[in-house]
């Protein structure tokens, strides 16, 4: 003779969207930073980061 005892009810409750958030936020440049939401003042450091990316012999060292 085997004697359980009642399963105890258990509620899972997902939360579908934990974060709440939206794309009209995240298209807004800088959205996670104050420091970039106030923009740059000059376009210098795009530049920099583009030439950095063809720059093949500092890649291979």
């Amino acid at each position: 003779m085997i004697i359980r005892s009642p399963e105890p009810e258990v509620k899972i409750l997902v939360d579908r969207d934990p974060i709440k958030t939206s794309f009209e936020e995240w298209a807004k440049p800088g959205h996670f930073s104050r420091t970039i939401a106030k923009g740059p003042d000059t376009t210098t450091w795009i530049w920099n980061l583009h030439a950095d990316a063809h720059d093949f012999d500092s890649h291979t060292q």
